[in-house]
């Protein structure tokens, strides 16, 4: 069981408001897809998890391990995407998936064009943006602008 309560590896099942999708890659190539997070959120707030290792059949950089933690031996019998996409592309197509900046939709995109598998038909939303509209918006998020200690409202680039 993960920490959702759901057999290790399962799906949740059902309809959510939305997705969490965040993926970390081997390398610098978006293509090298190495692990898929997920967090779906239900319409009461519940979050139900779903993460799995993905072997991207390629070399691993040590900036990526060092920033990840993930190894070619972390990986090692892991499905490859090509046998993962189409377990999630399903789910995620019936609600929309948040991803932070827009880095998780374009490793998708690459990793299905490597293994020859259409885009998938997600609504995705990107929540850098989201976040500049809600600090734009008179959110009380703050961000420290210089080491000096002043603080000022962020109004976003």
């Amino acid at each position: 069981m993960d920490r959702s309560g759901n057999p290790a590896g399962a799906l949740p099942e059902g309809e959510f408001r939305f997705v969490v999708l965040d993926v970390e890659t081997a390398n610098g190539d978006p293509s090298s897809i190495c692990q898929i997070g997920l967090a779906f959120v239900r319409e009461g707030g519940a979050i139900e998890t779903f993460a799995a290792y993905v072997d991207p059949e390629c070399r691993f950089s040590s900036f990526n391990i060092q920033l990840t933690g993930i190894r070619p031996e972390t990986v090692r019998g892991a499905p490859r995407f090509a046998e993962l996409q189409p377990r999630i592309a399903g789910l995620l197509a019936r609600q929309p998936v948040i991803q932070h900046s827009s880095f998780d939709r374009r490793a998708i995109h690459a990793a299905c064009d490597l293994a020859g598998l259409a885009h998938p038909m997600w609504t995705w939303f990107d929540s850098v943006p989201m976040a500049r509209r809600s600090a734009a918006s008179g959110s009380p998020w703050r961000r420290r602008r210089r080491p000096s200690g002043r603080w000022c409202r962020w109004r976003g680039p």
